[in-house]
């Protein structure tokens, strides 16, 4: 099994916990999707918000493309959250 380990960027006004804007993220697994990875961060980032995000209101971008939920990130990528009203 391989670890894939990738940068997570949220942007205002979304949050992690402690008001962290990114993170390091090492997942123990062969594949893991942008769709997995924003069902993970999301209840984090909307305990952290006034307004509760559903991940249809959110743009993830890998490497500056915006990508679909199915979408493999591959360690060493760049992973970016935002509201779409503010990327799109």
């Amino acid at each position: 099994m391989e670890n894939i380990e990738f940068l997570l960027k949220v942007y205002p006004p979304l949050k992690l916990r402690n008001g962290e804007k990114t993170r390091l993220i090492k997942v123990n697994s062969d594949k893991v999707t942008v769709g997995e990875i924003l069902e993970e961060v999301l209840s984090e980032i909307n305990s952290n918000s006034e307004i509760c995000y559903r991940p249809e209101e959110l743009l993830v971008m890998v490497e500056d493309k915006v990508v679909e939920r199915e979408y493999a990130i591959k360690s060493g990528q760049t992973v970016k959250l935002m509201p779409i009203a503010m990327g799109g």
